[in-house]
């Protein structure tokens, strides 16, 4: 028999979306860091230094440049899509926290053959076994949600009668 106490897809999904969340913060901060960067290369760029070490140091401050323009614009582009997918995400978290609890109220197979000639039982066992099996992977919960279009109609059902 399934226990709930082995499901792991809901936290790891919670999880990544935090990882997204710091990533997204971090990204954030390395756009605010445009400005000064900018700052600094433009004072670099501005000493006068007349010696090979001197010229290979401006070439690599010159090549820096075009980098430190795209710096703020290409951090806030990619956080934003951090953002994003930590919250699809959070909602596939969501989705796996109920497909948790619908599992373990169907987990008495009494229960489930309730609903033997309401809901084709077999049918229903399929959807209960199969998602028993995805809630130990947030990859796993991932695939179930996206083959089944959401929490499959059966369970929901199931789960609203008992």
């Amino acid at each position: 028999m399934f226990t709930t106490q082995l499901a792991t897809a809901p936290w790891q999904l919670a999880q990544a979306a935090e990882a997204y969340d710091t990533a997204a913060v971090t990204l954030e901060g390395a756009a605010g860091q445009k400005l000064p960067f900018q700052q600094h290369l433009g004072r670099a760029l501005g000493v006068e230094w007349e010696s090979p070490a001197g010229r290979a140091f401006r070439t690599a401050a010159e090549a820096l440049h075009l980098p430190g323009e795209h710096l703020g614009a290409e951090s806030s582009a990619i956080a934003e899509q951090c953002r994003a997918v930590a919250a699809e995400l959070r909602d596939l978290a969501e989705l796996a926290r109920q497909v948790q609890q619908i599992v373990h109220m169907l987990a008495n197979p009494e229960l489930r053959a309730t609903f033997a000639g309401i809901l084709a039982a077999d049918h229903l066992d399929w959807f209960w076994h199969r998602a028993a099996g995805a809630l130990n992977s947030a990859h796993e919960m991932a695939e179930f949600l996206r083959d089944s279009g959401g929490i499959p109609w059966v369970l929901r059902e199931a789960a609203a009668r008992i």
